[in-house]
């Protein structure tokens, strides 16, 4: 797995027009994603810069004002999915766990409640596997799900787990989380997605350093389009109660 090495001082280049810009949901600007002589940058204007090459290895955290403990937390929780994505490999904006039957993936969106309902089921047994960013590959017989390391925080709790990478398990469903008020509270709707509905889903929930490598992108698109093709993919619509849906997550397996 990648290095990360915080360089106390160091010149961060200006952030040109044309850099790939990740705002949060409400809109506003968070972090900005461009190349400068021969490097990928990340910056996080009110953390820091980091910077790496093509070749991967090291990623170098110059600070902007933020201590050592806030850039190595963001470098886990935001910086490190994309970093990987423009390396060449895929990740899903995702939280999952790992059960009998193989990892489990949920997607969605801000406070769709992934990453708290991957944390109880890891609480009702089922083996962490990632918080926020899910790496996956597809293999001649599926799609594999790969560790990362991860820092997850929910409800009050940290939790850090250390990856080296190389941890694979069989990808056996992915879930997209969606809130919905008028579903009754004792039986979330799942509902299976045909790989057509699936494919603009998952893309959609995809990490992406840049869409100007013509060549990366058609890459990734063959990728996701495996991943829908190969993994079922299904719809899961709850009233907003997490309580709720957790009491009723142990049939999740038994859908898969």
């Amino acid at each position: 797995m990648l290095e990360l090495r915080v360089t106390p001082v160091g010149v961060v280049p200006s952030v040109p027009d044309d850099a790939q810009v990740w705002r949060d949901w409400s809109g506003v600007p968070r972090a900005y994603g461009y190349s400068s002589n021969g490097h990928y940058w990340i910056r996080l204007p009110e953390v820091a810069a980091y910077r790496f090459t093509p070749a991967g290895g090291v990623v170098e955290a110059i600070p902007t004002g933020a201590p050592a403990d806030e850039v190595e937390d963001a470098y886990r929780r935001h910086v490190l999915p994309f970093v990987l994505q423009a390396l060449g490999s895929e990740l899903l904006h995702a939280s999952g766990v790992v059960g009998r039957s193989g990892a489990l993936a949920f997607c969605g969106g801000s406070s769709a409640g992934k990453s708290t309902l991957a944390h109880r089921l890891a609480g009702r047994g089922h083996e962490p596997l990632a918080d926020d960013a899910l790496m996956f590959e597809p293999t001649e017989a599926g799609v594999d799900a790969i560790r990362i390391p991860f820092t997850a925080r929910v409800e009050g709790h940290a939790t850090s787990v250390d990856a080296s990478g190389s941890e694979r398990f069989p990808l056996a469903a992915v879930f997209v989380l969606e809130r919905a008020g008028e579903v009754d509270p004792a039986r979330p709707e799942v509902i299976a997605l045909p790989h057509s509905a699936a494919f603009p889903l998952l893309l959609y929930h995809g990490h992406c350093f840049s869409f100007r490598d013509e060549r990366r992108t058609r890459l990734m698109t063959d990728r996701y389009l495996k991943l829908a093709a190969r993994v079922p993919a299904f719809r899961l619509r709850y009233r907003p109660d997490i309580d709720r849906l957790v009491s009723e997550a142990t049939e999740i397996p038994l859908v898969v």
